[in-house]
């Protein structure tokens, strides 16, 4: 797992300064690399990965299989909720029913898909039922959604305050966060090897959450006048914290359950912790962009204020905006931005606390191999996941 691992945390490490890079060309190539490289990744996959397990019927009776109904119900229910929180605040009140209406409807369908998934009429749920009626699966489902969302929470927002407020390019602001990058990679190696030996899930878990929780917090520190080595020191903190959890709650689930079960629990874990990284990126922004529309008030040019306006800050930020404004201008700015991204790191912090206290009721778990007939063809002997 860690060798599986490591190819994607190098590229976490480089991929900020690569896309600063080129936003200074073209930013529009940071997405068209992204489906080239996606498309030959697919390619390689289809061509060189030759799986151990055998499926026993036809690609067309697996497709039936599938739960087709339960995937239309949970895309229905993210997307009205996505909505309502887009528009709260920024294009809508809060208290306006075109907020509320989306909101409501999410989460009516949401509970209309969580009972669907658990009755009789669904012969292949999304999620099997046995996940949650385990307790220990189920919380470590919830500290997988939370690391995913924790994690982008960070790598999203900081951006902002080198940029917005330090006033770097989008090239030294990639630069800027090396140390979390570095320091994350270094880390779950770290976490990896640790946990190999001690098989102590809990613990490393319980420290990672802290550091997280603690590290958040500090971010509440940074300003304009911050020091390199303050905004260094903590982007190292906080990155050992979830560097430990990078490499702990794959292996945490897997051994929760049984081994024939071990493939699609994996299959839900990498769902949540991926759903968790798409609100790492939603809850900030719509924070962020709702404290932006609060302090406004102290923007003095009105054209200023409607470039920032309506969710426009994190863009605003992006394009360097900032920097191009006159000194007491420019001042007011940041400080708007500064006490806007305060607010977003104190609400991380609630869901790093939150989850650190389920990390005491999911239980050890024990230890077992994670091997099972859905692996490599080629998984070499000894192999534990």
């Amino acid at each position: 797992m860690s060798a599986i691992y490591s190819s994607s945390l190098i590229g976490i490490s480089i991929s900020p300064i690569i896309g600063g890079a080129i936003a200074r060309v073209n930013w529009r190539w940071c997405f068209y690399l992204d489906l080239i490289a996606g498309g030959l990744t697919l390619l390689f996959t289809l061509l060189l990965v030759d799986m151990k397990h055998k499926p026993e019927t036809s690609g067309f009776t697996t497709l039936r299989r599938l739960d087709f109904t339960g995937a239309i119900i949970f895309q229905g229910s993210t997307t009205s909720f996505v909505l309502g929180l887009v528009f709260g605040g920024v294009a809508f009140p809060w208290k306006s029913a075109y907020v509320i209406l989306p909101l409501v409807i999410g989460v009516v369908v949401w509970a209309a898909f969580c009972v669907y998934e658990f009755t009789k009429f669904c012969k292949n749920s999304m999620i099997p039922s046995y996940v949650f009626a385990n307790r220990i699966s189920a919380t470590r489902l919830l500290k997988a959604f939370t690391s995913g969302l924790l994690y982008n929470w960070v790598i999203w927002m900081l951006p902002v305050y080198f940029q917005a407020i330090t006033g770097a390019s989008p090239l030294t602001s990639g630069l800027n966060q090396l140390p979390s990058s570095v320091s994350y990679v270094l880390t779950s190696f770290i976490g990896a090897s640790t946990l190999n030996k001690t098989r102590n899930y809990k613990s490393q878990q319980s420290i990672g959450f802290a550091l997280a929780a603690l590290g958040i917090g500090l971010f509440t520190l940074l300003g304009p006048h911050t020091s390199v080595a303050v905004w260094v020191f903590l982007q190292i903190f906080t990155a050992i914290g979830l560097g430990l959890l990078s490499m702990t709650n794959l292996p945490a689930i897997q051994v929760a359950v049984s081994a024939e079960n071990t493939a699609e629990v994996t299959d839900i874990y990498i769902f949540s912790y991926n759903f968790g990284a798409i609100w790492g990126v939603a809850i900030p922004s719509l924070i962020f962009n709702g404290q932006i529309n609060n302090f406004l008030y102290r923007v003095s040019n009105s054209q200023v204020y409607k470039e920032l306006a309506n969710g426009n800050g994190y863009g605003f930020a992006s394009m360097s905006g900032v920097q191009q404004l006159s000194t007491d201008l420019k001042a007011e700015v940041v400080r708007v931005y500064t006490d806007s991204l305060k607010t977003v790191w104190q609400v991380a912090i609630g869901f790093a606390l939150v989850v650190l206290t389920a990390v005491f009721f999911g239980g050890q778990g024990g230890s077992r191999s994670t091997r099972s007939e859905f692996g490599p063809e080629s998984e070499p002997e000894g192999t534990n996941g």
